[in-house]
């Protein structure tokens, strides 16, 4: 699927945006920062040239501002392909303490396992016994960073850098169980899953991070780099979205030597 002329200068002005206002704040202290071996970033690296780049792996606020831009295109090419989007979803229900407790020892047993083969079914089953638990339930909260529906089916989406950390994916998976249980709608009508916006082992290459492939089902769960863009936005997404950036890089390029001149 082509992008849209309208989707595409959306996007660019967006990402030209950010890229201005993050370099005129940050650039001076950046260029002082050594380099950290942190993996493929093809989304920074269209961006940004080689020796800026090496000050901009150790930026952390870098990282965490670009995965708000992140969130940001994923609306506005979602928007081409599904009815209703919406980021920072928030989602309200009750969760009986038996079938609350029993997502929190699901979780704490991952530390001594590899994971569960088939999340279908963990999540069918933890509704399941749901209907059955009469125990007093507590309120439950969870905000979903994006949103997608299309007539009867959904999919919320928890956005996250290409190497999260233990707690971080316990979490996931723990707020994943809480929207399903809370909904009461099973899989594969409504999905949760985790979206990363880049391979950081390269496009095409084996995803390897340990605490995401122990803890998830990666063939159900997990959608990482063209994977990811290309289900919110049809095939060639992620293609078309690396171009953009590339050519706002091209721009932003110009612009840092202006600010070094």
């Amino acid at each position: 699927m082509t992008i849209s002329d309208a989707t595409r200068n959306t996007l660019r002005s967006e990402v030209n945006a950010w890229i201005e206002d993050f370099l005129r704040q940050k650039l001076p202290a950046v260029l002082r920062k050594n380099n950290a071996n942190r993996g493929r970033m093809p989304f920074h690296e269209a961006l940004l040239p080689n020796a800026v780049m090496s000050g901009f792996k150790t930026e952390r606020s870098f990282s965490t501002s670009l995965g708000k831009l992140f969130e940001r295109c994923s609306v506005i090419i979602a928007r081409e392909c599904f009815s209703h989007v919406q980021n920072q979803h928030v989602v309200h229900g009750m969760i009986p303490g038996n079938t609350k407790n029993a997502m929190d020892t699901l979780i704490d047993r991952l530390d001594q396992s590899q994971g569960y083969a088939n999340y279908q079914t963990v999540v069918n089953e933890t509704i399941e016994r749901m209907q059955r638990d009469n125990s007093a339930g507590s309120p439950v909260t969870v905000t979903s960073d994006l949103y997608l529906q299309n007539n009867d089916r959904d999919i919320y989406f928890e956005l996250k850098s290409p190497k999260p950390n233990k707690g971080q994916c316990h979490t996931m998976l723990r707020n994943s169980l809480y929207i399903h249980a809370m909904t009461r709608r099973l899989w594969p009508r409504t999905r949760t899953m985790i979206g990363m916006a880049y391979n950081p082992f390269g496009d095409g290459a084996e995803y390897n991070h340990s605490f995401v492939t122990g803890i998830f089902d990666m063939k159900r769960q997990v959608r990482i780099g063209r994977e990811y863009w290309d289900l919110l936005g049809g095939d060639d997404t992620y293609r078309q979205l690396l171009d953009i950036f590339a050519d706002v890089g091209d721009e932003s390029r110009a612009m840092i030597r202006d600010m070094l001149d």
